[in-house]
């Protein structure tokens, strides 16, 4: 009996001996002092952002023509070659005029005759020497060859083979001694008062390139040699591809395009979007991809803000504007939250690091 007392003694001094070590290492965490997070801050500075895509294009003339003659027979002249200038009402080829000459002859022929006889028809019958009748056949006869003749002299003249527009001839296709028809293409002639740009949009971009959208393209040649050319949007497809998610748009190039050919690669700078004079950060002032840490100088501590939708150009974004004058980390945030306490370690002077 006097053992069983004397161990269960020795078991509540070890006890109460446990009870005091822990309450004395509970005040000595306590008593430890937090740490403060140092930061890095900077007051939002006021720009222009702008929205862009570069992408690469193509050029191409602005419209192309393809030369069928009117009138059918064989080509004897093809006085053009590919990347020869012409003219518009410029004689490119000539088909056989022989055949049309001939029936232009016999057509002259025929109206001097029955012009003639009309003549001659009017005066008898002012004088009552015909009829009606044979006055009218006569009258009918020299307006049926007048039509006839006009119709022959018309073949005649389309023995000629002249150009619709200004430009340069593309292709030909066909040789003098081949036999034509207004169905036979002759040549293909490109517009040279006008030049586009054609560029594939990845569908993302829509919005921007509707009908009655605003933004600005401008065009660089790939190796930088050619300056900016400013483009306007002539027309954009009404679809998207389904094997590359793009729509087609095609701009008219202003300004001198001489420099340029069919076909060559371009570089396209487009101007979606603008906010001018804008209080901006640097994106990685952002944590969490979308939240802004003000600093609270009474508390010394930060205020989370999320941006849920914020403008940015790739760089820098836009602050809200209540927030213009605000000090916000840039440097230190994702190792803040609402109960950290902050130590400002330095402060971003924009006129040296921006």
């Amino acid at each position: 009996m006097a053992i069983f007392i004397l161990f269960t003694g020795l078991l509540i001094l070890v006890g109460i001996q446990v009870v005091k070590y822990r309450r004395a290492g509970s005040i000595v965490e306590n008593s430890q002092p937090s740490v403060a997070a140092p930061v890095v801050i900077q007051k939002p500075t006021r720009e222009t952002l702008r929205k862009e895509l570069a992408l690469t294009g193509w050029t191409d003339v602005g419209s192309r023509v393809v030369v069928h003659p009117k009138a059918s027979g064989t080509l004897i002249t093809l006085v053009v070659d590919v990347g020869a200038t012409v003219m518009e009402g410029q004689t490119i080829g000539t088909i056989d005029p022989t055949p049309y000459q001939l029936a232009l002859d016999q057509a002259t022929i025929a109206r001097d005759g029955a012009q003639n006889e009309f003549e001659r028809a009017k005066k008898l019958y002012e004088t009552g020497s015909i009829t009606r009748q044979a006055f009218d056949q006569a009258r009918l006869q020299a307006e049926l060859t007048e039509a006839q003749y006009n119709v022959a002299l018309l073949n005649r003249r389309n023995c000629l083979v002249t150009a619709p527009i200004s430009g340069k001839i593309s292709q030909t296709a066909v040789d003098r001694g081949d036999t034509v028809s207004p169905s036979t293409p002759i040549a293909t002639i490109d517009a040279t008062d006008g030049m586009v740009v054609i560029a594939h949009i990845p569908e993302q971009y829509t919005r921007f390139f509707m009908e009655g959208a605003l933004h600005e393209a401008r065009v660089f040649s790939p190796d930088g040699g050619m300056e900016g050319m400013t483009a306007s949007l002539k027309h954009s497809a009404p679809y998207v591809r389904s094997d590359s998610r793009t729509f087609e748009a095609i701009y008219r190039l202003e300004g001198d395009t001489g420099t340029l050919m069919p076909g060559m690669l371009v570089k396209i700078r487009f101007l979606l979007e603008e906010h001018p004079d804008v209080p901006t950060l640097p994106l990685q002032a952002l944590a969490g991809g979308s939240t802004i840490w003000i600093l609270d100088r009474e508390t010394m501590t930060g205020v989370p803000v999320d941006l849920a939708n914020f403008f940015d150009d790739g760089t820098r974004f836009e602050v809200p504007a209540e927030y213009a004058d605000s000090e916000i980390v840039v440097e230190g945030q994702q190792f803040l939250d609402k109960s950290t306490s902050i130590r400002v370690t330095g402060e971003v002077n924009p006129d040296e690091n921006h």
